[in-house]
């Protein structure tokens, strides 16, 4: 379950409330509308009264995404949520809790009375803890993470004389015998960066971008340019239509990426393809309908013909899955979509994939009862899936 944050709208002052990680939000006051873009790990504060004693905020890690491992008989998938204490200070709560689904959270301040906690692991440290939570510890061929959010919350913590305390609840925590000498060496200067607020507007005619909270991706309603959120601000990318006779309801988004495949002391031959062309999902998914899906795609073999015409008036589902992370699990449908897979398997660990061309695509959708049925191929994603990936 994902939390609420709490911001001020930069345009009015107003109090404007998001969804976890979302991209876009809209001021209820002014009415308008800003694209956030985080230039590094999106970082959150919780918000209340922090009482007497000396004030700092102390960093937790939050994992929360899918891992696939490739296994011999199989690829398995989880869905994995754990937060990992990101400081070292025995007495502090090892972790969050349900406090981020309770409690009011804002953007963490550059400027604060607070001082900040250095955080001493890495986030490949927090990968291997989300892998130890899982009950299959064997990784198999190959282990990837798809979807994943990796994001910093900051916790206040109240030193008042040696006793540590919680600076939410104000629940006494335990003494530190060496008092304020003890987080001498814990403390850093750098404050985390907060995101950019960027005007939701189409940077060549200024007019107004369509999306939802969690888009990555915005349209401009009027000139068709499409624009992905990027840690220097929006940038512009192409977007491609399947050529379909028929104008669905429902426009659903895949990345379509060639790649080069290599494998050291390995040849090309017909049971590894020099040159992979992979669909997958650009929304986030139940793990197995996203292989699923990519596996369909991919081994299709109906020539799907693109243009970069605009589909008119059509309804399009916001791209919630970056071109990054459906890189990241390229192997793991390369694994998939392979019969010989005791040939394919033992090559993972070594094989190189090397992205050459990443595009954006619609397929066209209608509604069938509880289904929505692709236009041009055989394919059919269940309504109710589409409405659980929203959460993931």
């Amino acid at each position: 379950m994902g939390w609420r944050v709490t911001e001020t709208c930069p345009q009015c002052g107003g109090l404007v409330t998001m969804e976890e990680n979302g991209r876009l939000f809209s001021c209820p006051f002014c009415g308008v509308r800003h694209a956030v873009i985080w230039p590094d790990l999106p970082s959150y504060a919780f918000a209340g009264r922090y009482d007497g004693g000396f004030l700092f905020l102390a960093p937790y890690l939050r994992f929360k995404g899918n891992i696939f491992t490739c296994r011999e008989d199989a690829v398995l998938s989880r869905v994995v949520d754990v937060s990992v204490k990101a400081f070292n200070l025995d007495q502090a709560p090892f972790s969050l809790g349900m406090r981020t689904q309770s409690m009011r959270i804002s953007f963490a301040p550059e400027a604060s009375d607070a001082c900040y906690l250095g955080s001493y692991i890495e986030v490949s440290e927090v990968l291997r803890r989300a892998v130890n939570s899982m009950p299959e510890r064997d990784p198999g061929f190959h282990r990837a993470f798809l979807g994943e959010v990796i994001s910093r919350i900051y916790l206040p913590l109240l030193l008042d004389g040696k006793v540590l305390r919680d600076g939410l609840s104000g629940k006494e925590l335990g003494t530190l015998k060496g008092g304020a000498a003890i987080l001498d060496g814990l403390i850093t200067k750098e404050a985390p960066r907060r995101p950019m607020l960027v005007p939701a507007l189409c940077p060549e005619c200024a007019s107004d971008l369509t999306g939802e909270a969690m888009s990555l991706v915005f349209v401009c309603g009027h000139c068709g340019a499409a624009w992905e959120t990027a840690p220097a601000g929006l940038t512009r990318i192409q977007v491609f239509f399947a050529e379909c006779t028929k104008t669905g309801s429902l426009n659903l988004p895949f990345w379509r990426i060639e790649a080069g495949i290599s494998v050291p002391g390995q040849t090309v031959n017909g049971d590894m393809p020099e040159l992979l062309t992979t669909w997958t999902p650009a929304f986030k998914i139940r793990p197995d309908l996203f292989l699923s899906l990519a596996r369909r795609l991919t081994s299709s073999t109906v020539d799907i013909g693109l243009t970069q015409d605009r589909l008119g008036a059509a309804v399009y589902f916001p791209v919630t899955l970056p071109a990054r992370e459906a890189i990241q699990a390229l192997k793991v449908i390369l694994y998939k979509c392979s019969v010989k897979k005791k040939i394919i398997g033992p090559l993972l660990s070594g094989m190189k994939v090397t992205p050459r061309a990443i595009d954006l695509c619609y397929l066209p959708f209608d509604q069938s009862g509880y289904d929505l049925v692709c236009l041009c191929l055989p394919l059919a994603v269940n309504k109710n899936s589409l409405k659980f990936g929203r959460s993931l």
